[in-house]
């Protein structure tokens, strides 16, 4: 007689967070042993602030990917984060991902707020990637990426030549940008 054997698989289906997150800039210019301030807001998912959410960071600066508990926000849905940045910070630009939460269920966090924090003296260009859309790509493959350079000018955008491009691969474990080719 034959038996037939049973497999059991649970599915987690994992809802749309409840909060958002957000900054009042994208990006932050500092330099060294100074401090930035980012002022965060968390929202529900009508828009409405909320009172006592937990923030978090992962500060690429001092942490190297850990989650650090930052606070509640206030009755205006507010809090504001502080950061000393080290002497020895060498220029680069950062980038820093905050998180809100209602609870500790890890399913309720809200979608990650990336700002970029420029430490140094580094001149700002823009970047334009073509396709402009996230990639999900195996290991064994490559996906080709075109990658324009300009800069504002005279009121005026202009491509930029020779210009010097910087990377930070989270997949290597880099904190920092790093010069590509």
């Amino acid at each position: 007689a034959l038996k037939s054997k049973t497999e059991k698989s649970v599915i987690k289906v994992a809802p749309e967070p409840d909060l958002e997150i957000s900054s009042d800039e994208d990006s932050y210019e500092v330099l060294q042993e100074e401090t930035v301030e980012i002022d965060l807001t968390v929202r529900d998912k009508d828009g409405e602030i909320v009172e006592g959410a937990s923030v978090t960071v992962i500060n690429p600066i001092n942490q190297a990917g850990f989650e650090e508990y930052l606070g509640k926000t206030n009755a205006d849905g507010k809090l504001l984060y502080k950061y000393p940045i080290p002497k020895d910070t060498k220029d680069s630009v950062y980038e820093f991902t905050f998180y809100a939460n209602e609870t500790l269920d890890e399913d309720k966090k809200s979608e990650p707020l990336k700002v970029r924090v420029i430490v140094g003296d580094i001149p700002i260009l823009l970047i334009a990637i073509t396709p402009n859309t996230d990639y999900k790509m195996k290991p064994t493959e490559s996906e080709k990426i075109d990658i324009t350079i300009t800069e504002k000018k005279e009121g005026e955008i202009v491509p930029v030549e020779d210009a010097q491009i910087y990377i930070q691969d989270g997949l290597n474990g880099d904190k920092s940008f790093r010069p590509l080719g």
